[in-house]
């Protein structure tokens, strides 16, 4: 994908805050596009159930002379989202297909686009056999179904935090045949990743430029729960 928009603040903290979007177009100039006041919001589902996922989001309200079409798409993985702070990625996801909003004023429209963090395309996704076929480990698993929802490895880290050390993704599998039904459906990466991850007891979340398989206890610890 090529950068087609970018923009870059201070927050109130005097942090360096830049906007990147990317698509599949040539384009070879990327353009430099205003940000409303306190233009970026990143937040996390917040409830204290215990679930596979804790997914994230982010609101990025640009203020624009005219509509940017571009940033529209009826794909989940369309285009692409950057939010770095100080240099270093802070978030990474996607464009909501079809999910904007904009108010308008005499000179420039204020536009909000609304953006999902990666884990939440394994809804989106299938299991395909030939893609998993060899793996078994849950590590083999883990790592083909991001490949999926990230091929760019623009998150490059897969740490697990929890009580029974960082091998137990490797000692552990599961066979592949599973991921298909009785009349031969292939399960969402969603569903796979779910069984996996409440078989192990862990939580999955997407922070910075890393993967988090996290333990409950650990999501408390770190006040992420």
């Amino acid at each position: 994908m090529n950068l087609i928009y970018y923009g870059t603040f201070k927050d109130i903290n005097e942090n360096t805050i830049r906007v990147e979007f990317y698509d599949d177009s040539t384009t070879s100039s990327p353009k430099e596009v205003i940000l409303s006041s306190n233009p970026v919001r990143v937040y996390y589902e917040q409830d204290n159930i215990v679930s596979s996922f804790k997914k994230s989001g982010a609101s990025i309200t640009l203020l624009v002379p005219n509509i940017l079409s571009n940033l529209y798409s009826s794909e989940y993985n369309g285009v692409k989202v950057k939010i770095y702070k100080n240099g270093e990625m802070f978030w990474f996801g996607y464009v909501t297909p079809n999910i904007y909003t904009q108010n308008y004023n005499d000179e420039y429209d204020e536009l909000t686009i609304e953006c999902n963090d990666t884990i939440t395309l394994l809804s989106d996704k299938k299991v395909d056999y030939e893609d998993i076929a060899n793996a078994f480990s849950f590590r083999e698993i883990i790592y083909k179904i991001l490949d999926e929802i990230d091929p760019d490895k623009e998150i490059n880290n897969v740490i697990v935090h929890d009580l029974l050390g960082n091998d137990i993704i490797s000692k552990y599998g599961v066979i592949v045949r599973n991921f298909y039904d009785e009349i031969e459906e292939p399960a969402t990466l969603e569903e796979i990743m779910d069984g996996i991850l409440k078989y192990l007891n862990l939580t999955m979340l997407q922070w910075g430029n890393s993967y988090y398989l996290m333990s409950f206890p650990d999501l408390a610890k770190y006040n992420v729960a």
